[in-house]
């Protein structure tokens, strides 16, 4: 019966997730929208409020990506859940030259370091040479030598990293 109460409390969390992300990006393209459609001249000295809003969005959407990326693989560090990292964004919303434009240059290298590293980590366990998610994986979670043995721990380990990047990310 508890397996039950947390099986659905789970669902319900990822559906939040799934919920916020989608409303952050409608906002994201509303905001783009009005962004393109307003014939803006910035002041010297004080950037407008829409800017400000619009670098608010873009810092949000980063930080609830980077969030999901790291749930997907802290879920991978148990036993293989091929449906988190197929619900996982595979990259950051933004490019990079978006990205460097809100964040200083300390956040910029933990956000290259985790994206860097987190594709490192799909090419290696998650992507068939077609390009796709890999569906089967031999072994077993307790025979560290097999294909799942090594996913489970470079997941945990990656958790780790990603944990550390993440309040390099927040320390400015």
């Amino acid at each position: 019966m508890v397996w039950i109460g947390i099986y659905v409390l789970l669902v319900v969390v990822i559906f939040l997730q799934g919920f916020i992300f989608y409303q952050l990006r409608l906002q994201s393209k509303k905001v783009k929208e009005l962004f393109n459609k307003i014939d803006y001249v910035p002041e010297v000295k004080s950037k407008s409020s829409l800017t400000m809003d619009f670098e608010e969005e873009i810092r949000r959407t980063t930080e609830l990506q980077w969030l999901r990326i790291r749930n997907a693989i802290q879920k991978q560090s148990h036993d293989i859940h091929k449906k988190e990292m197929e619900l996982a964004p595979k990259q950051f919303l933004y490019s990079q030259e978006t990205l460097s434009t809100v964040f200083n240059d300390q956040q910029m290298d933990a956000i290259l370091s985790f994206s860097n590293t987190y594709q490192q980590y799909l090419t290696r366990f998650w992507y068939t040479k077609n390009g796709n998610l890999k569906s089967v994986f031999t072994g077993s979670t307790n025979d560290p030598h097999s294909e799942v043995g090594q996913l489970v721990r470079s997941s945990h380990e990656l958790c780790h990293l990603m944990d550390k990047w993440f309040l390099l990310f927040h320390q400015n």
